[in-house]
């Protein structure tokens, strides 16, 4: 009966629209503000933006900052230079935990937030957390020290 009903919450969570404010910054569903984002250029990638994710009173919980690094592996005839783009995520907790997501469209990346539920009342939800870089890793780094 409880993993029904997780999977139907999951499930309803999954349909929920997002929207974002830019003058705010606040990221909200169709009833309620979520969280905040702040954003600012990144020193890696000038046409990308790091983001501070806080919650709604202003408390930073994490940061995505954005890489960048070539790999002849990766040339394509859409990617002649080898450009691997992604960001770092560190969870501003007892750990500072770290982990590595693809760079993606920015509505993208507070969709993969708010559904891995890592912030709950307004605090990163540590299962949650943990959780996400289990399933994360840091494959980007790996791969980035054994770039040719």
């Amino acid at each position: 009966m409880l993993l029904a009903l997780f999977v139907t919450t999951q499930a309803q969570k999954e349909k929920i629209k997002l929207a974002y404010n830019k003058k705010t910054g606040i990221v909200s569903t169709e009833t309620e503000p979520v969280f905040k984002v702040l954003e600012e250029n990144s020193a890696q990638l000038p046409t990308a933006k790091n983001y501070t994710i806080q919650n709604l009173e202003g408390k930073n919980l994490f940061i995505l900052a954005c890489n960048v690094f070539e790999d002849a592996r990766e040339r394509s005839q859409s990617n002649p230079s080898g450009e691997v783009i992604y960001y770092e995520v560190t969870f501003l907790n007892e750990k500072k935990d770290k982990v590595e997501i693809a760079y993606n469209t920015f509505m993208n990346i507070m969709k993969v937030i708010y559904h891995s539920d890592l912030i709950k009342d307004g605090k990163l939800n540590p299962e949650a957390v943990e959780l996400f870089v289990i399933k994360n890793g840091n494959k980007f780094g790996v791969q980035r020290e054994h770039a040719r």
